[in-house]
C-alpha cells in the first residue's frame, strides 16, 4: 500500500465518522425538540398493570376498547384530544385520582396504581413507553403537557406561571419584565430562590403595587401570576414576587 493510498484511507474514515457525528448531532437535536411526552415518561411495565387495573376497575363504565358508553366518556380518539389537549399530566392524573371510579365501594384504588391506568390511557391514544417510569410527583407532572405528535407546547392564557426577569418601570407609572424568561407553569409549590437564567421576552405587570416594586426596581426577580397573551403582548397578573439578586447583569 503506497502513501497516496493510506491517505485516501484515513481521509475516508474520518470523513464518514463526521458524517456520524452530524447525523447523530441531527438525531439529538430533533429528539430533544420533541415533546417530552413522545420522549417515553412511562414504562411498559406500567403500560400493563394499568391495563389490568383498567380492566377491572374502569372497563365497565369506558369500555374495554375506551370507547365509552352511556355510563362513562371515550377515553381515546377524538374524545380524548378534546378534553386533554394541552393540559398537563398532572391535571389528568388528579381527574383520575380524586374522582375515578366513581362510587367505588371496597378497597380504594391507590394513586399509584391510578396513574398506571393514566399510563394504559395514554399509551392506547399512541403516546410510546420508554425507559422512565412515571411518578406521582406534581411538580414533574406539571411540566409534561399532553400534545399531539410535532405539536408546539404553548400554555393557555390564564395559566399561573413563573418567570424571571428583570422588574422595571414603564411609562405611565407603570410595571414591567423585561429580559423575561419563557413562561413555565407555576409548580405547586413554595417559590425558593434559585439561579434561574434570564431571556429576552417582555411582560407588562398588573397586580403589581403590593410587591413594594419601588424597593426592588432594576432587581432580577422571580415572578408568578396568571398570563394572558395577545396581539398587544404579554401580560402577567401577579401573584406572588421575590428577587433572586438586586442586580439584573446575568
Amino acid at each position: 500500500m503506497n502513501l497516496t493510498t493510506r491517505k485516501l484511507i484515513r481521509w475516508t474514515v474520518g470523513a464518514g465518522a463526521l458524517s456520524a457525528l452530524v447525523l447523530a448531532a441531527g438525531s439529538v437535536t430533533r429528539a430533544a425538540d420533541e415533546p417530552p411526552i413522545w420522549t417515553g415518561v412511562f414504562s411498559a411495565e406500567q403500560v400493563a398493570r394499568g391495563k389490568e387495573n383498567f380492566e377491572a376497575n374502569c372497563a365497565r363504565c369506558h369500555q374495554h376498547n375506551l370507547e365509552g358508553s352511556d355510563r362513562g366518556p371515550a377515553l381515546s380518539g377524538d374524545n380524548f384530544w378534546n378534553h386533554w389537549e394541552n393540559e398537563t399530566l398532572n391535571t389528568l392524573f388528579v381527574k383520575v385520582r380524586d374522582n375515578m371510579p366513581p362510587n367505588l365501594t371496597g378497597n380504594q384504588l391507590e394513586p399509584v396504581t391510578k396513574l398506571e391506568i393514566v399510563s394504559y390511557v395514554l399509551s392506547r391514544n399512541g403516546f410510546p413507553t420508554g425507559s422512565s417510569v412515571l411518578k406521582a410527583d406534581r411538580d414533574a407532572l406539571d411540566d409534561v403537557q399532553i400534545l399531539k405528535k410535532g405539536a408546539v407546547a404553548t400554555l393557555p392564557n390564564f395559566t399561573v406561571v413563573q418567570v424571571v426577569g428583570c422588574l422595571a418601570k414603564a411609562p405611565g407609572d407603570t410595571w414591567e419584565l423585561t429580559r423575561g424568561s419563557k413562561p413555565a407553569r407555576a409548580p405547586q409549590t413554595a417559590m425558593t430562590k434559585a439561579d434561574k437564567p434570564l431571556g429576552d421576552e417582555k411582560f407588562a405587570l398588573s397586580s403589581v403595587k403590593g410587591f413594594n416594586p419601588d424597593a426592588n426596581s432594576g432587581h432580577k426577580v422571580e415572578a408568578r401570576g396568571l398570563l394572558y397573551a395577545g396581539n398587544g403582548g404579554s401580560r402577567l397578573d401577579l401573584t406572588a414576587m421575590q428577587t433572586l439578586s438586586e442586580s439584573c447583569g446575568s
